[in-house]
């Protein structure tokens, strides 16, 4: 017959087990900060935060607010990301519109952390194949090259 686990192997296994549960709760949630667009696979993603102003009442219409304004600011840092991809590929302004159409059409949130103080950090992801659609040139982040 085997001899139980000792208290110390068992509090090593407990907190080897605790730490990769902390580990992969961490990867799937937002930091704290802002992050430029950046190509994740084949999706674009960005991070932006809002802040709670002290007019926007209680506690829940804060969050509300401040979520509403990051959602705005990472939209915001999507546009400019598309135009300067679109400025230094020569991009007419007719596809310049079908990139940002399809930016609008297909971002959303997917992941929000509210701070305590009411703000809120937004992560926004938009795939790439919509902007591809739209405006497919080399020099693009979201061109699909065979080099890649």
């Amino acid at each position: 017959m085997t001899s139980p686990p000792s208290r110390r192997s068992f509090l090593v296994a407990t907190g080897v087990a605790f730490g990769l549960v902390r580990a992969a709760r961490a990867q799937s949630t937002v930091g704290w900060t802002e992050l430029s667009p950046v190509v994740v696979g084949d999706e674009v993603s960005v991070v932006a935060v809002g802040a709670a102003h002290d007019d926007d009442g209680p506690l829940a219409a804060a969050r509300l607010a401040a979520r509403r304004r990051a959602l705005e600011r990472a939209m915001a840092m999507l546009s400019r990301w598309a135009d300067d991809a679109l400025s230094r590929s020569s991009a007419t302004p007719r596809e310049a519109q079908a990139t940002h159409d399809a930016l609008s059409a297909h971002a959303a949130i997917t992941r929000v952390r509210p701070r305590a103080d009411g703000s809120a950090v937004v992560e926004v992801r938009c795939p790439l194949q919509p902007l591809r659609d739209a405006f497919d040139a080399r020099g693009t982040p979201w061109h699909r090259s065979s080099d890649r």
